[in-house]
């Protein structure tokens, strides 16, 4: 059965066309050069590649939308995060723009990327520009108590500090022969995870949740990213490409060391983990040949047991997480509802 993620039922098309109106407002075209912001807004899935109005996918939006209810949950209208909200929508996307030509990944959501129409140069414009409209959506937020402002910038700044390590040791990670499973984790943590943690953090924030809640709904937004980025891991090999957007395998072909590959490299038998330790060592791409042989040895070793254990293990933890939080029912069964629909998600 294929369950896929459905947008909120407490937040509705109109508080997220709401971020996405406060999204256009910090971009100042008057007199500037409208091409660094209709690079932003390709990306976002407004405009097409020669900047003309066009409605494509903008993605799942998930952060925005657990900083909003988060902020319901604690108690507050769900509006009142909505600078944070944007800000994290911001960051997120900066970061993917980034990722795009660190990863030299020609599609996203079934699109060019900015870099493969733009240039490299360009895209780190884009994107380091939407990580300082982030910064901007937070500090011109004057309907918030200043206080609340500054924290709220910290822990963006926060987030997008450990985004950066954990970028970082996703791509130092690819010149190692081996990683343990505790690196992985390390990695994900910061490169996934971070991000989610601070938008629940920043909707509680907003929602005037006291610092046991505050804490408990950092913790459900940890684990959640961690649940989320492991079935990420899991489609990157066995997704299916129509709803994936991606290649069949395609964290094989570029032998990218995610977790069922780890798994694989050690729980796989003695002549099994020797080959896949032989492909994944050998420079380049992984040919047809060594994608199946390396698809084999998952098979043999139930990698993708083992994958599933894991976002069912991590996605429990957010769950009990959010339980201690003690949200309000309707807002607490939508993060409920989120993060089992995460769990299972087919793109």
């Amino acid at each position: 059965m294929t369950i896929e993620y459905a947008p909120s039922t407490l937040i509705s098309d109109r508080l997220m066309d709401e971020v996405d109106r406060r999204i256009v407002q910090l971009m100042p075209e008057a007199g500037r050069p409208s091409p660094l912001y209709g690079m932003m807004k390709y990306h976002l899935g407004w405009v097409d590649q020669s900047l003309r109005p066009v409605k494509a996918s903008s993605g799942k939006r998930i952060r925005a939308r657990l900083c909003l209810i988060t902020c319901a949950a604690a108690g507050r209208p769900a509006e009142r995060a909505l600078a944070p909200a944007t800000a994290v929508e911001l960051v997120h996307n900066f970061s993917l723009i980034h990722d795009d030509i660190q990863d030299r990944s020609q599609f996203r959501r079934h699109r060019r990327t900015v870099w493969d129409i733009w240039g490299e140069a360009q895209a780190i414009n884009g994107g380091d520009g939407m990580l300082v409209l982030a910064q901007l959506a937070l500090a011109q937020d004057e309907d918030t108590d200043p206080k609340v402002v500054v924290r709220a910038l910290r822990a963006l700044n926060e987030a997008s500090r450990l985004l950066c390590e954990g970028q970082y040791l996703d791509l130092e990670y690819e010149t190692r022969p081996t990683i343990g499973l505790d690196d992985y984790f390390a990695m994900i943590e910061r490169k996934t995870a971070a991000l989610m943690e601070a938008s629940c953090f920043l909707g509680a924030l907003y929602g005037a949740a006291d610092d046991v809640a505050l804490a408990a709904y950092s913790r459900f937004g940890r684990y959640l990213g961690l649940a989320f980025q492991v079935q990420d891991d899991y489609l990157g090999i066995w997704g299916d490409p129509k709803t994936t957007g991606k290649p069949a395998a395609a964290d094989v072909a570029s032998k990218k060391k995610t977790l069922p590959l780890l798994y694989a490299l050690s729980h796989a038998d003695g002549r099994d983990r020797e080959r896949l330790a032989a492909i994944l060592g050998r420079p380049g791409p992984a040919t047809d040949g060594e994608i199946a042989e390396v698809l084999g040895i998952l098979k043999r070793c139930d990698a993708a047991d083992f994958v599933a254990s894991e976002v069912s293990r991590t996605s429990q933890m957010a769950l009990d997480a959010l339980a201690s939080a003690a949200p309000l029912p309707a807002a607490g069964k939508e993060l409920a509802a989120i993060c089992r629909k995460l769990a299972v998600r087919t793109s």
